[in-house]
């Protein structure tokens, strides 16, 4: 199972022995319901969701804006503000079914990354892509329409493993991030309701598919 855990793919048999006589991992539950982490709180451990279902809630400083989604098990809440000047997580995690976690100490952690090379690699791995992909979005960005800026925020704020993404906004606080009228606004909002990218009700986006979402700004 170990081997199988994002930040420890890749780690040989006998570094799971080794990590295990070594390292204290701690083992929990929660059930539905149960916050397993609040936004503003300060990350001090790595978590894995070993199985069960989270959802998380991100929200901008405004407070105008909330983006959600959910994570299926052998998953690793967001942990790229486990080191650094800003520590602060800024998700809110809450179980949507009974789960299994898995958690190792920030301090623990820091000891096995100068143990060996793979452990570190994947940490430099998992936070270059985080500081990569924005940049590259941004640099192919050629107008503030919905679609740019659906795909802007979603593929900043979640991960590639969530599920069932929401934005949450209404059509005034949209008209202002876009720069939009609100006749061009609902026409892009039919437009990629067509096309089956999202799905609008009730000021909520349910966005149908990722992939979709950013294909126009693939390579």
């Amino acid at each position: 199972m170990l081997m199988d855990l994002p930040l420890l793919q890749g780690i040989s048999r006998e570094h799971v022995s080794a990590l295990l006589e070594k390292t204290h991992i701690e083992f929990s539950k929660a059930n539905a319901g149960d916050v397993l982490r609040r936004a503003g709180d300060e990350d001090n451990a790595l978590m894995y969701v070993i199985s069960g279902s989270v959802e998380a809630e991100w929200r901008n400083h405004a407070d105008d804006i909330v983006i959600t989604f959910s994570e299926k098990g052998r998953t690793l809440l967001d942990a790229s503000h486990l080191f650094g000047m800003q520590r602060k997580n800024p998700y809110t995690y809450t179980a949507q079914t009974d789960v299994s976690l898995l958690s190792i100490d920030k301090s623990q952690y820091l000891s096995l990354l100068g143990t060996q090379s793979i452990y570190m690699l994947n940490f430099i791995n998992y936070l270059s892509l985080r500081a990569q992909r924005p940049m590259e979005l941004l640099a192919q960005i050629d107008s503030c329409r919905l679609r740019d800026f659906l795909t802007t925020w979603i593929t900043t704020i979640t991960p590639s493993t969530a599920r069932n993404i929401t934005l949450q906004a209404d059509k005034l606080t949209l008209m202002k991030y876009t720069n939009q009228s609100e006749e061009s606004l609902i026409a892009d909002l039919a437009e990629m309701q067509r096309q089956k990218v999202i799905k609008y009700s009730s000021d909520i986006i349910a966005i149908a598919s990722r992939e979709s979402l950013s294909d126009n700004f693939r390579p």
